[in-house]
Formats: C-alpha cells, structure tokens, sequence
C-alpha cells in the first residue's frame, strides 16, 4: 500500500534516463493511503514528475533546464482549469523528499492539499538520477469541483495601473502581500502583477523589495486620481499594519 506516488514516478523517471531520453514530463493518478487519528485512509492522488529542458528541441528554443517557477505554472494552469486558481496557496515547507528552500505546501481553504518541490539531493544521489527534478502531488477531490464560469460584462471604462513597491522582512512572502491586497483592493481592483522581489544593496539586512502592479477599473464610472490615490493609501496603510510594510522610496 503506497503512501505517495512518487516511488513509481522516480522509477520510471530513472528508466527513462537509462535510455537516453532527453525531456521528461509524468503523472500519475492513483490511490495512496495515510495513516489518520481515525486509522489508516485512502485517497486519490494526481502526482507528476518533471526533469529536461523547458522547451522541446528546436532551432528557436533555448535549452535552459525546467525550474522550480516552470512547474508551479503548470500547477497554476491546472487550478485556474478548476474554476478556483485563487483559492489555491503556495507556502514554503520542509519536507523529507524535497529539497530545503524549493519545497511548498499547497493549500485550499486552509487546508493542506498536497506537496510540490525539487526532489531533495540526496535521493537524487541514492537512485542515480539527474537533475534537478520536481515533484508534485495533490489531493485529486480538491480539483475536481471547481466554480462554473460567470459571464461578467466588460467594463466600457479605461484601465488605471499604479506600480508599488513596498519593504517587508525576509519572512513575509510574496503570496501574503499578494492576498492582503487582493481583499482591500475589491471590485476595484481588476489584476496585480509581481515583477519584481529584491534584497541586496540599498536594502537593509534581513528586508526585501517587493514590487507589483495594480490594475484598477470601475464597472461603472472612470476612476479619478482622489479615488486612486484613496485606494492605493488604505491598502498601504492596510499592508503597515499587518506586515510592518513601508513604502519604498
């Protein structure tokens, strides 16, 4: 009786690379069984496992190998197919088969769903395997009963975008600044975009920059510069006081 999916994968992950197979994207949907306060249950999984360059071969592609942001993507599309990509989380994990720092939980309406990750390199070792690999895994139930798609009537009005970029501590991730404005911004606010995280010089020790862009449109009325900047302060203000955030200058 499995209690991941992964063992397989892995096994026909390494065949593969044994043949001199070059490019390599599997999953797998199958049962598992977890050891539970009420015993031991079994559940349905869709796993995959990912390894070779981003691109297949071709004169105009790059070679640059899969990473970690590649794979999260295809994740994102498989949840956006849901009908409910934003009410899925990725939050940093530790986890026994993933590598430390590129290991995520992820999370549906506060409850853990599955795992995604780099295998961790000293399995990678043990069984002989190139990389670097990814991994991931999740409860089959949570995508299945997505939200029906609601027509919603473009708005005749025109589209404002306002950059910020705000310095939090190290320990804040993206995907909290992400949410908290996501709730302020309401029926406002259309679309925010990450570009760009930084630390380094000019940040201080132990902070990072972390620069989006808000797109803001009214269903009914064009958008003023009082009622922008209103917005933009009440989310600012919102942000200082759940995450210490300031804005950067």
């Amino acid at each position: 009786m499995r209690t991941n999916l992964w063992c397989g994968l892995l096994k026909a992950v390494s065949y593969n690379q044994n043949r001199q197979q070059q490019r390599i994207r599997l999953f797998e949907i199958g049962h598992r069984f977890c050891q539970t306060g009420q015993g031991l249950e079994e559940d349905n999984r869709l796993a995959g496992a990912v390894w070779g360059p981003r691109n297949d071969e071709a004169w105009a592609n790059d070679k640059q190998p899969v990473d970690f942001y590649d794979v999260k993507g295809d994740l994102e599309i498989i949840f956006g197919l849901s009908g409910g990509g934003e009410e899925y989380e990725f939050q940093p994990c530790e986890h026994p088969a993933l590598h430390t720092g590129q290991s995520c939980q992820i999370v549906k309406n506060e409850a853990v769903i599955g795992h995604f990750g780099a295998l961790h390199p000293e399995i990678q070792n043990q069984l002989s395997l190139h990389g670097p690999i990814f991994l991931f895994e999740l409860q089959l139930s949570s995508i299945e009963n997505g939200r029906v798609p609601v027509f919603e009537e473009v708005s005749k009005f025109p589209e404002v975008r306002r950059d910020i970029a705000l310095i939090v501590d190290q320990a804040v991730t993206a995907q909290q600044i992400l949410t908290a404005i996501k709730q302020q911004g309401g029926d406002i606010l259309r679309n925010v975009t990450l570009f760009d995280v930084y630390s380094g010089a000019g940040i201080e020790k132990g902070k990072k920059s972390i620069a989006m862009g808000l797109t803001l449109q009214h269903p009914s009325s064009t958008l003023n510069d009082n009622e922008i900047n209103s917005l933009i302060d009440s989310m600012i203000t919102f942000l200082k006081q759940g995450f210490n955030a300031t804005l950067r200058e």
